[in-house]
């Protein structure tokens, strides 16, 4: 289905086909560098953090308000999640009513993306639990919150909209292709297109190529979520380089991946740790719902809470770059893989802003970062 040259533009505008690269940061043997939009890099800082062998850890920054408005990586998604749907004629802002379901980060993008399109007051089902900073970001963004129980993770908040949907379409019917059907969910949780993975991979490639480094990625280090990043982003990466190893990290009180790697089902979770447990989004969730290539996962990195949490205060009070709770338990990872390896390029994403797990959320901008960074320095 064609879209009219008005959505087109909406389109374009989100999309924005010269958009800048989002920042990325070079870390090697107790020094920071952080590439800006532009390919200009800044000035070596020097950091309590050791890189062994050789090293170079690229930390790809999809937290800033410069190119993600809602503080995470999936600023990135839902604009071809939209337009996919759009495109074949499922929903349509003047018919169509949108529901998704998250633990905050997927439901602001969700959320923003929805309003900059006109579809009006978008469903969002929360876990009661999460976070206050992530509640008020999503109100603010004129979304209705629905709350799914505590303690139940991803069962519960996809039970819900398992149920919503099936009332709705019960009465009106099912979604079909031309409709603009009244309620669609628009779910990171489906297959998702490659494309804005691919983009991010050729941005990293080109923001190495432009500081005259190898542009090539040997290792690339993140956790599982609902399966997408990590194998969209080693999908797009092993195009460039067929022998590079793409690595998850995961808790090692609940080891999912590396259960199913060996042909094993994965123990059920009864009583979620905390409301944004990374790979929580699994936990419990039948594969069949999943976009999870367990065969493109070379290996599995499991990292303690103790390590995490370390992980945390390292990306934060040392390098500075005020990042969400995953970030700690994928640098904890990555940093185990540099011990390993030598003389290689490894890849992990920032994925979050930090203050999504406060009560209130604050957009972070790069130029904060690199103020508060050289204020710790000199000081």
């Amino acid at each position: 289905m064609e879209l009219s040259g008005g959505r087109r533009n909406a389109y374009a505008a989100l999309f924005n086909r010269e958009r800048v690269p989002s920042p990325l940061a070079l870390l090697t043997d107790h020094c920071i560098q952080i590439i800006r939009s532009d390919g200009t890099i800044t000035e070596p800082l020097i950091v309590a953090l050791p890189i062994p062998n050789g090293n170079r850890i690229l930390l790809k920054l999809e937290h800033l308000r410069e190119t993600s408005p809602t503080g995470s990586f999936y600023d990135r998604i839902y604009p071809w999640l939209f337009l996919r749907a759009e495109s074949e004629g499922y929903i349509h802002p003047d018919r169509t009513r949108l529901i998704e379901c998250s633990v905050g980060n997927a439901g602001a993008a969700f959320a923003y993306v929805a309003k900059k399109l006109g579809y009006s007051t978008p469903i969002v089902i929360l876990p009661k639990d999460i976070y206050p900073a992530r509640i008020r970001q999503i109100t603010d963004l004129k979304a209705d919150i629905r709350f799914s129980p505590s303690n139940v993770g991803a069962v519960g908040y996809i039970q819900m909209l398992e149920e919503i949907l099936a009332e709705d379409w019960g009465r009106y019917g099912r979604p079909r292709k031309g409709s603009g059907s009244t309620l669609y969910p628009i779910s990171k949780i489906r297959k998702v297109p490659n494309e804005p993975y691919a983009e991010l991979v050729d941005e990293v490639l080109m923001q190495l190529a432009r500081i005259c480094q190898v542009p090539r990625i040997d290792t690339f280090v993140f956790g599982v979520g609902s399966g997408n990043t990590i194998s969209q982003v080693g999908l797009a990466i092993k195009r460039s380089n067929s022998a590079a190893k793409i690595v998850c990290c995961e808790h090692q009180e609940y080891p999912f991946v590396e259960r199913l790697r060996y042909g094993r089902t994965p123990d059920q979770i009864d009583n979620w740790p905390e409301p944004d447990w990374p790979a929580s989004t699994i936990h419990g969730v039948p594969l069949r719902k999943l976009s999870l290539n367990v065969k493109l996962i070379d290996d599995v990195v499991p990292v303690r809470r103790s390590e995490r949490d370390r992980g945390w205060d390292l990306v934060n009070d040392v390098l500075g770059l005020h990042a969400g709770r995953p970030s700690g338990g994928v640098l904890a990872a990555t940093l185990k893989i540099a011990m390993r390896v030598e003389n290689q390029n490894i890849l992990a994403l920032i994925f979050d802003n930090r203050s999504k797990y406060s009560d209130q959320f604050i957009p972070t901008a790069l130029s904060n970062l690199l103020t508060i960074k050289r204020l710790k320095t000199a000081a």
